[in-house]
């Protein structure tokens, strides 16, 4: 293939990579608002709950089932993105490589301190932090259910409805291949 062609190739990878990126942080936007809006959520009918003693715990889980699946999806969505960049940043190096050209091999030379900048992955910390907000919902979920329920009927049933919700979320958004 000649260097024109290869060039062409070189600066779509490019822009198919920086696709990714700012489509990473726009789903990124869409999953904290919805998970900000489903905290709330749990906050405002563990209040309601804790005020009235005849207020159905059920609700309360039912929040953290939906907050378990949101943050679940978000963790996975996170993973996807991450999977996508990496793709088209060996594409990239690939292409750079056959036109003996350099610049994505090139590293920063930083100090790292701890107010300097650092080798870190900004977008593997957000897939920790999806993992971690996902760990919070299921613990949140936990402890409602264990303190309050009062029927374990309902605790079995919401929790059989919360992993199957969990199990077709990963299971219907695997990609092909």
């Amino acid at each position: 293939m000649d260097d024109t062609k290869l060039k062409h190739q070189l600066n779509r990878a490019y822009e198919l990579r920086d696709f990714e990126i700012s489509h990473y942080w726009k789903r990124a936007q869409y999953f904290w608002g919805f998970l900000a809006v489903i905290y709330a959520g749990f906050f405002a009918t563990l209040i309601a709950f804790s005020k009235e003693n005849n207020f159905a715990i059920e609700y309360v889980l039912i929040v953290c089932t939906i907050g378990c699946i949101f943050s679940y999806a978000w963790y996975l969505v996170n993973r996807g993105s991450k999977r996508w960049q990496e793709h088209w940043e060996n594409v990239i190096k690939k292409l750079e490589d056959s036109l003996n050209l350099s610049l994505y091999n090139i590293h920063p030379e930083v100090e790292s301190e701890f107010f300097n900048a650092g080798n870190f992955s900004v977008s593997r910390i957000n897939i920790t932090v999806s993992f971690f907000v996902f760990l919070s919902w299921i613990s949140l979920w936990l402890f409602s259910a264990i303190k309050y329920a009062k029927s374990n009927f309902t605790l079995y049933a919401l929790a059989f409805i919360s992993f199957v919700c969990l199990f077709l979320v990963y299971h219907l958004g695997k990609g092909k291949k």
